[in-house]
């Protein structure tokens, strides 16, 4: 990622997405667009089936499936997700098949073509918090690049940075009221 494109492009309204509302929507729009994500979701907290997460952000491009709670797509990737993600480390959907039998690998495949998931990027970031920072990136055919897991794998820090930066202003509100 050229650093001045990436820093203008991305970083820059992660910071300043703080203070959107919706949180963090120039940034997600525009990781949607230079990915070319149909579906992006961004959850914050301790695993990604949450019942109750600080933050759940799911947008969708024009024509896409609906950003709304969508059961298939939950129940995907928190199927994935209990795979086992290392923290800070981007998965491509065709890396986690090794991890499941052949039972299992028939029952996940059958999640995500109900899901409308056909190549996915998902990366989970550790924060000091018990949370963790859960960031999907979904198509229904195959069209991520391995360029799409190093832009991702780039933007690590800085993610975990904007999400600590978000809790810090959480617990000062906290203590003003």
């Amino acid at each position: 990622m050229n650093s001045h494109i990436g820093q203008t492009e991305l970083v820059l309204p992660l910071f300043e997405g703080l203070f959107e509302e919706p949180l963090w929507e120039t940034f997600l729009k525009r990781l949607m667009a230079r990915t070319r994500a149909q579906r992006i979701r961004l959850t914050i907290a301790p695993s990604i089936a949450d019942e109750h997460p600080l933050l759940d952000r799911r947008i969708s491009a024009r024509g896409a499936a609906p950003s709304d709670r969508n059961p298939d797509e939950d129940g995907a990737l928190a199927r994935l997700a209990h795979s086992g993600f290392r923290a800070n480390r981007v998965y491509a959907l065709d890396e986690l098949g090794h991890i499941f039998g052949t039972a299992d690998l028939n029952d996940v495949g059958d999640l995500l073509q109900r899901a409308r998931i056909g190549d996915a990027r998902l990366l989970r970031i550790s924060t000091l918090q018990k949370e963790s920072i859960w960031l999907s990136l979904l198509h229904e055919r195959e069209a991520f690049q391995a360029a799409d897991s190093a832009l991702l794998a780039t933007l690590v820090p800085a993610i975990r940075a904007a999400a600590q930066n978000l809790f810090v202003i959480g617990i000062l509100k906290a203590r003003m009221v």
